[in-house]
């Protein structure tokens, strides 16, 4: 006779609802715990073992009860599509990190996914080189389609786009009606159209084709300007840099001396200029430069100039790192970079911290990579999938540059 089915006791209930996935330990042995600043799997208790959660939509890793879920070894509790969660949106307007969907190179391994990498930025998403398995990564993430507002995709290698049919697909499936950009080389443009053209669907989606032929800016998105520069590879590739423009910081103390308040605050930064009880009052009077914060993103190349260029002052770069010391002549090569390599780039480029990614499957253990990395540029850490990596806090700096 068959058992009755259970039903999912309160505690389950609560993490469906949240769309977390709930991993046992013994199944997901030796995940690493948080560091750096790196928002890691969060511990969940489940009675008689530890599980992992992965938190949905930049959740912040917090460890849970869950005394009454049930869970076999290696069973895998998570919502059909977390990433409609109620939460999955609910973000800080300021949130401002990497969401890594995959850090493998040419070969997936159990550990890592093909490339993907989710830039949030004050309410924008912007999705790099979504290589094969991104669609089902994002739902892991949290990460719900429509938060994709632009992609840029560095080179035709399939580690880098074969995943792009699966997310035009789906932005299409959820009704996004926003025209979306695609940022890609020119000379990929025969194979973006295969990938678009992939299989049948409902295509709905409006994708705005920007093929990319020499450097120079390629985008504007709302509070960001897209350039890109060529890099040295195999095949026609270019790397991305996001520029935020340089504004003001209001100084407060400032304001008060000024007799500037309430309205005349937004009215000052306007306008320029305002009319006070002290008299006349200048934006300049009353706020300091605040230079813009800028993210890089450098995919397979062999060092070159274009790659420090990228980087230059980035307040975050994303740079891959193939091979470790060891293996520099496959590096040279096949136009990749070693970890020390991507190091020596960040240092160069004046870098505030570096994130390495795009391991070969010979690296099981990628702390050899982080250890020669750091030897050359301390502040870098070693990407792992589904992590996510914030911007560093803005600091103030000279305002103006590239």
């Amino acid at each position: 006779m068959r058992s009755a089915r259970r039903s999912p006791a309160p505690a389950e209930q609560r993490l469906r609802r949240a769309g977390v996935l709930v991993v046992c330990r013994e199944h997901q042995e030796g995940v690493p715990r948080g560091v750096g600043g790196v928002h890691r799997q969060a511990d969940v208790d489940v009675p008689g073992r530890l599980g992992r959660a992965a938190l949905p939509g930049g959740a912040k890793a917090a460890s849970m009860k869950a005394s009454s879920c049930s869970l076999g070894s290696g069973r895998s509790l998570m919502l059909d599509d977390p990433s409609r969660a109620p939460d999955a949106r609910r973000r800080p307007s300021s949130a401002r990190e990497l969401v890594v969907l995959g850090t493998a190179s040419q070969v997936p391994t159990r550990e890592r996914n093909h490339n993907g990498y989710l830039l949030r930025w004050d309410g924008l998403g912007v999705l790099f080189d979504p290589g094969e398995g991104t669609q089902r990564q994002m739902t892991l993430a949290g990460v719900a389609a429509s938060e994709v507002d632009a992609i840029c995709i560095t080179h035709a290698h399939g580690d880098h786009c074969l995943g792009l049919p699966g997310v035009l697909q789906r932005l299409s499936l959820d009704g996004v009606t926003r025209r979306v950009p695609l940022v890609h080389p020119a000379a990929a443009a025969e194979y973006v159209g295969r990938l678009r053209a992939a299989s049948v669907y409902d295509d709905r989606l409006s994708v705005d084709l920007r093929p990319v032929a020499g450097p120079g800016q390629v985008l504007e998105l709302p509070g960001l300007a897209v350039h890109a520069l060529p890099l040295q590879h195999a095949v026609p590739t270019f790397g991305y840099r996001l520029v935020e423009p340089d504004g003001r910081r209001m100084l407060p103390d400032r304001l008060q001396e000024r007799g500037v308040h309430g309205t005349d605050v937004g009215r000052l930064q306007r306008e320029g200029n305002l009319q006070a009880a002290t008299g006349v009052v200048g934006l300049a009077d009353v706020s300091e430069p605040r230079p813009g914060q800028r993210f890089a993103f450098v995919m397979d190349t062999a060092p070159c100039a274009e790659a420090v260029e990228l980087a230059r002052d980035a307040d975050l770069l994303v740079c891959e790192a193939t091979f470790g010391d060891a293996e520099a002549g496959l590096a040279a090569a096949y136009g990749h970079l070693t970890a020390r390599d991507a190091a020596t780039i960040a240092r160069e480029a004046g870098a505030r911290r570096l994130v390495l990614t795009h391991f070969s499957q010979r690296y099981r253990d990628t702390a050899p990579l982080l250890a020669q990395a750091q030897e050359v540029f301390p502040d870098t850490v070693v990407a792992r999938d589904l992590d996510r990596i914030p911007v560093p806090h803005r600091v103030r700096r000279r305002a103006g540059g590239y």
